[in-house]
């Protein structure tokens, strides 16, 4: 979706969903310490400063993951 002029509508939700979704990818296939927060974010196609603002970082990611959040 997109505002006037072209930028894009804020979706937490779907920014959320997003990151985990990517994080259970990437924990799955290398484990929390082969794990990178930049393979995260770059899987999700967000920033990844929007990882550490949802999630604190790589471990608050983990645990969120975990919990099946």
């Amino acid at each position: 979706m997109t505002k006037a002029g072209g930028a894009r509508k804020r979706a937490p939700e779907r920014t959320s969903a997003a990151i985990l979704e990517a994080a259970v990818q990437e924990f799955s296939q290398r484990g929390y310490d082969g794990a990178r927060v930049d393979a995260i974010a770059k899987r999700a196609k967000i920033n990844k400063r929007m990882l550490y603002h949802y999630f604190g970082g790589k471990d608050g990611l983990y645990l969120a993951v975990l919990e099946g959040r």
